[in-house]
């Protein structure tokens, strides 16, 4: 990625700092630790604050059901070959998407989406563990073949659309995963879907999938309230 986008992703990973002993009775309880550094550019030493909120819960798995809506490119760059076994970015996503699903809780429900020049629909909203069991799901995505152009505001507003939709049905959090190479020249549309989605509390992660991937569109986008991003 180019050194001029790389402002704050992954900041929090660059950072550590040693946690207590871990909390036992209280939901939430803040503790603060300090640490610092020399700087091996400029010699001078950095000073960092932690504020870690602990609670009782930590890593015991427990969370809301979740409704998430799953946008996978298979446009035509998605066909670029990642690794020495042949794997495709397409295959990648794919064994990525699987797995994730495979992952989910009971309770949590999912709609997905291909796109290349336009949408594909693979499932609209069901429960996740029933679309595993169903006869022929899997095979379905693993069928996807790469082909055409890119146009992810296509995808990524027909899954907006399914959780809207979904709304009245669902009280859950909801949440969109983009998985893209992220090869996109965008439009203020797209641009404009994304601020809606969060204005709406439907925030977006895009997982991006390409050493070419187009980090100053993610730049913008990552700055909206609720958006994640992460390069692979």
């Amino acid at each position: 990625p180019s050194s001029t986008t790389l402002t704050h992703e992954g900041i929090i990973n660059e950072n550590y700092y040693k946690l207590k002993q871990r909390e036992t009775k209280l939901i939430s309880n803040f503790e603060m630790s300090h640490a610092s550094i020399k700087n091996p550019i400029t010699q001078k030493r950095e000073y960092f604050l932690g504020i870690l909120c602990k609670s009782k819960y930590d890593g015991v798995g427990i969370r809301e059901p979740i409704d998430i809506g799953i946008v996978l490119d298979i446009s035509g760059s998605m066909d670029s070959c990642m690794n020495t076994k042949g794997e495709t970015r397409l295959d990648i996503s794919k064994k990525s998407l699987i797995t994730f699903i495979n992952n989910l809780d009971e309770k949590d429900s999912i709609s997905i989406r291909a796109f290349n020049n336009k949408s594909i629909n693979i499932t609209s909203f069901t429960n996740a563990k029933k679309f595993l069991e169903k006869e022929g799901n899997i095979d379905i995505i693993n069928k996807l073949t790469s082909n055409g152009g890119t146009d992810i505001y296509q995808g990524l507003n027909a899954v907006y659309q399914d959780l809207k939709k979904n709304e009245k049905k669902s009280n859950k959090h909801r949440r969109i995963i983009l998985i893209t190479d992220m090869e996109y020249f965008h439009d203020q549309e797209f641009i404009d879907l994304c601020k809606e989605m969060s204005d709406n509390n439907i925030y977006l992660t895009i997982l991006g999938i390409s050493e070419s991937f187009n980090t100053n569109l993610t730049e913008l986008i990552s700055k909206m309230k609720g958006c994640n991003y992460y390069i692979i």
